[in-house]
C-alpha cells in the first residue's frame, strides 16, 4: 500500500471509482500526501449555480483516502470513524485543487486533513478525518463469522 500514490502518478494504479466520478486526477503526491484536481461540472451543481457541498465533501474524502492508504501495510485496512467539513465560500464550477495530508499515524487511528481551492488559491472547503486502522485478515474473519451467524441480515 505504501507505493499507491507513486503507482497512481505513473498510471499503474487507477484511483477509486468515486475519484474518477468526481472528475479527479492525481497531480502530485508522496507517502502521507496527495494533491489532486477535480472538475466540478453542472452535474455537481445546485440551484444557485455553485458546486453542491456533498460533492465538495466527497472530493475532500476521495483525496484523504489515498493519503491515508499510503501509510498502511499490506495487512491493514481503514474505515472513516469521523469526518468534519467546513465550507468557507461558494465553490464555482470548473477545476478545483485538493491537497490532503496525514497529520498523525498511530497504531489504531490516523488523522488527516484536506483543503479544496480554486486554481487561483481561494480555499472553498476544508476537512479533517479520523480513520480506524484494522488488520485486513481479522476484518475478513469477523465478516465471515457475521455471515455464518446471519448477523449480516440485521
Amino acid at each position: 500500500m505504501k507505493r499507491i500514490i507513486a503507482r497512481m502518478l505513473s498510471g499503474e494504479q487507477d484511483p477509486a471509482n468515486c475519484f474518477k466520478t468526481l472528475g479527479g486526477r492525481v497531480i502530485d503526491g508522496r507517502e502521507g500526501y496527495l494533491k489532486a484536481e477535480f472538475e466540478a461540472t453542472a452535474e455537481h451543481g445546485n440551484w444557485n449555480g455553485v458546486t453542491l457541498g456533498g460533492f465538495l465533501s466527497a472530493m475532500l474524502d476521495a483525496a484523504m483516502g489515498p493519503a491515508v492508504i499510503s501509510l498502511l501495510s499490506e495487512d491493514e485496512i481503514h474505515n472513516t470513524v469521523d469526518m468534519h467539513v467546513q465550507f468557507l465560500r461558494p465553490a464555482p464550477m470548473g477545476k478545483l485543487i485538493c491537497e490532503a495530508r496525514v497529520l498523525h499515524r498511530g497504531r489504531t487511528l490516523i488523522t488527516a486533513e484536506a483543503t479544496l481551492a480554486t486554481p487561483d488559491g481561494k480555499t472553498v472547503a476544508r476537512a479533517t478525518t479520523t480513520e480506524l486502522v484494522r488488520s485486513k485478515r481479522r476484518a475478513v474473519q469477523r465478516r465471515r463469522r457475521e455471515v455464518t451467524l446471519g448477523l449480516d441480515q440485521c
